[in-house]
């Protein structure tokens, strides 16, 4: 529990006057900039318990933060006379957009629904004033109040994502592509873990959520945002590290690494429904050189798993977890592994900027890439869906695209303004996400090669992404110790 400063803010009309802004936080009226409200805050009815989240950026007054409801004005909660809902001079009924205004970015803020009636009622005041002006005037000053906040809350939140630009900051052709179609989007929640999120991956259709940090992965009910239950490893002696998980394609096992023991590289296996844990193999012990990646193949009888020792190990899960033999050729630590869809082609990235090709039947490379001029880390690697392009993302800040057949480049999609972290595809394949150390998500179209949206509010690098089965809802997991989940509306 701890105490923010917060201003009220209400938006509303009365029987004369159309909708604007009413209550404006004292600093945005000395500036001038109380009109800000009545543009950023709108919007339908919110449903009980549900309050909206709006990031406000480049404005008079710098970047802020409001939360906001929507209800309807009735003359019993206004005091105003008359019953039920008040309605204007041409019979429309009115509503009350009200919240809180914070002077800065607060993606992890959790509002209570006592914050907001203890809101209203500073608000509630300034509108029985405001119900009886019939010529336009500046918005009531509100002096900041202080709130209560508990980030453990379990109040149900609806976040809305909406990038304003007041203040005239000149945008690239890709960033106005992105402002325009940000509303296609919507920011639905926030959870805090205890640790800095390495993983997420959706569950099959069964709409669960594998979270990964620190030595435990939640499995979340994604409906209700539940923890149903935690697979835990040891504790670690030497410090922590951000540890890989994957998820097999019928969403019946979990494979990860552990440190455990006297510092040992454990590669393990979770069944999710009968909790049963396994161990398949360990990698070889190289300092604090740990496994970065871990992949299923498509078929789920293999796990191919890759770090600090610079070879790729395949473990047979079906056969007593069985080595099949190793893949060697890297000449640095293996950080990222992905499969083919078709699970003949494996796919490795290192910590020198090299990208090879496995022939998994043969276990043998087939093609060995320099992906840039430079020698820097290919932090993540996604196959599309039909096979036939290899994404790859890297500490040169680019988003690169890949011809498997030929294993060529095909282009260089776009870059972020710091090392990319993570790649993955939508399942139809026409769209790819992708996250970096600039706090950033940035959607691309496969087709036009180009950036229609950037998704903001991690405070810290983002490590990883994940598509639902279906397309509709991405889940970004960052080292700010969050996951925050997008919704296509």
């Amino acid at each position: 529990m701890k105490s923010i400063q917060a201003w009220g803010f209400l938006v509303s009309r009365n029987q004369y006057l159309d909708y604007r802004t009413v209550v404006a936080p004292n600093f945005m009226c000395q500036a001038g900039a109380s009109s800000i409200l009545a543009k950023a805050a709108e919007g339908d009815l919110t449903e009980n318990g549900s309050v909206v989240y709006r990031e406000i950026y480049d404005s008079k007054v710098g970047d802020f933060t409001i939360v906001f409801r929507v209800i309807e004005a009735t003359a019993e909660d206004t005091g105003i006379p008359g019953n039920g809902v008040l309605k204007d001079t041409f019979g429309r009924e009115i509503y009350l957009i009200e919240g809180i205004v914070l002077r800065e970015l607060m993606p992890d803020i959790i509002v209570t629904q006592d914050n907001i009636e203890k809101v209203h009622k500073h608000l509630v005041k300034f509108y029985y004033e405001f119900w009886d002006c019939t010529t336009p005037a500046s918005a009531f000053s509100s002096e900041h109040l202080s709130l209560q906040i508990d980030n453990t809350s379990d109040v149900c939140l609806k976040y809305i994502l909406k990038p304003y630009n007041f203040g005239g900051k000149q945008l690239q052709k890709s960033e106005k592509s992105s402002i325009k179609k940000t509303n296609s989007w919507e920011f639905i929640s926030s959870d805090i873990f205890a640790g800095e999120i390495s993983s997420c991956a959706f569950i099959s259709d069964d709409n669960l959520l594998a979270i990964r940090y620190d030595q435990k992965i939640d499995i979340w009910n994604f409906s209700n945002r539940r923890k149903i239950h935690c697979f835990s490893g040891g504790k670690i002696i030497f410090g922590g590290y951000l540890a890989p998980m994957a998820i097999n394609q019928t969403g019946q096992f979990i494979a990860s690494a552990m440190i455990e023991g006297t510092d040992c590289n454990f590669v393990k296996l979770w069944d999710i429904k009968s909790k049963q844990e396994t161990l398949i193999g360990e990698h070889l012990w190289t300092g604090f050189h740990r496994v970065k990646a871990i992949a299923f193949t498509p078929d789920s009888k293999i796990v191919a798993s890759g770090g600090g020792d610079k070879t790729i190990k395949l473990w047979d899960i079906k056969e007593e977890q069985l080595e099949l033999g190793s893949l060697s050729g890297h000449d640095s630590e293996v950080l990222c592994i992905a499969i083919s869809p078709d699970g003949k082609t494996l796919a490795s990235g290192d910590g020198h900027g090299v990208i090879k090709f496995w022939d998994l039947g043969k276990r043998q490379e087939s093609c060995s890439i320099k992906a840039g001029k430079l020698s820097v880390p290919i932090n993540s690697l996604a196959f599309s869906p039909n096979g036939q392009i290899l994404a790859s993302g890297s500490d040169d800040h680019s988003i690169k695209l890949w011809n498997v057949k030929t294993k060529k480049e095909d282009c260089t999609i776009g870059q972020h303004s710091s090392p990319v972290n993570a790649v993955a595809f939508s399942p139809d394949g026409q769209i790819i996400a992708s996250g970096g150390d600039d706090y950033k998500i940035r959607i691309w179209e496969l087709k036009s090669k180009t950036v229609i949206l950037e998704l903001s509010g991690h405070t810290k690098e983002v490590k990883s992404i994940a598509f639902s089965p279906d397309g509709q809802t991405l889940v970004s997991g960052s080292k700010d110790r969050t996951i925050r989940v997008w919704q296509r509306i």
